[in-house]
């Protein structure tokens, strides 16, 4: 059976008109429409007063009786149904304030998220603070001393070479034993020059320090060295010193361990027909350490060949048909011992030769290295040296032939371009402009005549030049010094 709803007759809606602010009168609502929640405009100030003193009585008594009877969920919520009916007619704002007061009752719980947020302030707070106190010590401090930097360290002790009697013969090593006992000693050198071209050549431990061998013109004119080892590390290298006239150089390689110095043998001992090993990077560092098998073709050998300046030079070297190839130059040349008794230096280009290169002789290099090491340059020629002649005049000359001086209207012979200040030729009064034509009593038809007499002359010997100044023929002693390497 259907519930029959009786219907709400429609509130009468309340006309107003807008009248001057101080003819407007409020009209009351009927009292059929007063709800609790409505308010009353037209109660009077005092009763205002009254109706909140009541309300306060009400919430008071109330407190003491749930003081005193605690009662069960469901009559707390109808006492509380009565009361907010109670409270309703007494004051309008009675519902509002009474939910409030039952929604926030005993609810004092722990607040994590308010005490997550101050902890973090807090740590934000002591992070900044400490930050700003080592702020001001870092620029508060005084600045640190730089410690002084260490010198160079020389080797303890000189390159000291191990001789090999004949009577060993019974040590002798098979190929490759010899390869094997030389290799960690040799190394690559890749070099970049002044002139940003690159090549590669060869090189030999001979101490545990990181002092290197090669040649001279390996390293001449370079702007970067990078030397690689038997291990594949690289290290960059320095030029610790060069000699010009031996076209010796030593390298030094920092901070290398487990460096081993290849053994050294006596060169003076070597014979024709021994058999030898060549080591080195010929092309490219693809073929590092690549091994050429030979014997000595030759001892003491003599070859000349021009230096810096046209200063004409003659090696006594090791003569060896073992491979030499571009790249080889510095590399070590190896006897039955495994010992090292030359440096692969040179070789003769030509169609019509094959396998003819030349070792420059350990004895001689080990002494010039050994004053380059210690002081950057050589001042004294060794006793064992390998080079001779050398001597210079401390002037740069160019040749005129007979036919070339007619064309230019001058006289032929050899002509005094510079003067080195406080060389041989200045010391002795030679000028720049003069023309020699009679060198050490040899009439000057060439260059070729003054560089061959420096190379057979030695440093102190005292040559006799004849020379044209203007139209006075003049006679002068020159006493020539040697070339001595500079320090790189």
């Amino acid at each position: 059976m259907a519930k029959r709803t009786r219907k709400q007759p429609a509130p009468t809606p309340v006309e107003t008109e807008v009248q001057p602010l101080d003819t407007v009168e409020e009209e009351t609502a009927p009292e059929a429409e007063q709800l609790a929640v409505e308010e009353t405009v037209e109660e009077s100030v005092p009763e205002v007063t009254e109706t909140k003193k009541k309300s306060r009585r009400t919430r008071k008594n109330r407190k003491q009786k749930e003081a005193e009877e605690p009662t069960e969920a469901e009559g707390s919520e109808k006492e509380d149904g009565e009361e907010a009916d109670d409270l309703t007619e007494a004051d309008p704002y009675a519902p509002y304030r009474y939910r409030w007061e039952a929604t926030h009752r005993d609810t004092r719980k722990f607040d994590f998220r308010r005490f997550l947020m101050t902890l973090v302030t807090v740590i934000f707070a002591l992070g900044t603070v400490a930050l700003a106190i080592l702020t001001f010590l870092h620029f508060t401090a005084p600045p640190a001393t730089q410690a002084p930097q260490e010198e160079e360290k020389k080797p303890t002790s000189s390159i000291v070479l191990e001789s090999v009697a004949p009577k060993d013969v019974e040590d002798a090593l098979t190929v490759q034993e010899m390869i094997k006992k030389v290799k960690p000693s040799v190394v690559g050198i890749e070099v970049t020059k002044n002139d940003n071209t690159s090549g590669v050549a060869t090189g030999l431990i001979v101490h545990k320090d990181g002092y290197i061998l090669t040649n001279r013109h390996v390293i001449q004119d370079s702007k970067e060295i990078v030397v690689h080892v038997s291990n594949k590390q690289t290290y960059p290298g320095s030029v610790i010193g060069t000699d010009e006239l031996s076209d010796i150089a030593v390298v030094r390689i920092h901070n290398a361990e487990g460096l081993k110095a290849a053994k050294l043998g006596d060169s003076s001992l070597v014979r024709q027909g021994d058999w030898v090993v060549a080591l080195g990077t010929p092309g490219s560092l693809e073929f590092s350490a690549s091994a050429t098998l030979g014997i000595v073709s030759g001892t003491d050998r003599r070859v000349q060949m021009k230096g810096e300046g046209d200063v004409s030079k003659t090696f006594t070297v090791i003569q060896t048909d073992a491979s030499i190839n571009p790249g080889n130059s510095g590399g070590p040349l190896v006897n039955v011992y495994g010992q090292v008794i030359g440096i692969n230096s040179m070789k003769l280009s030509n169609d019509s030769y094959e396998s003819i290169g030349f070792a420059l002789p350990i004895n001689g290099v080990i002494s010039i290295a050994n004053q380059i090491i210690e002081g950057g340059r050589v001042e004294e020629r060794p006793e064992e040296d390998f080079v001779v002649g050398g001597t210079v005049l401390g002037a740069n000359l160019e040749y005129f032939s007979p036919y070339d001086a007619q064309e230019a209207g001058l006289t032929p012979g050899a002509y005094v371009l510079t003067v080195d200040q406080d060389g041989p030729a200045e010391l002795a009064g030679l000028r720049r402009g003069d023309i020699v034509t009679v060198f050490d009593e040899k009439p000057v038809t060439s260059l070729a005549v003054i560089t061959e007499t420096l190379a057979e002359k030695k440093a102190g010997d005292k040559i006799t030049l004849e020379i044209l100044r203007g139209r006075e023929t003049k006679t002068i002693k020159v006493s020539l010094a040697a070339y001595v390497g500079e320090a790189a």
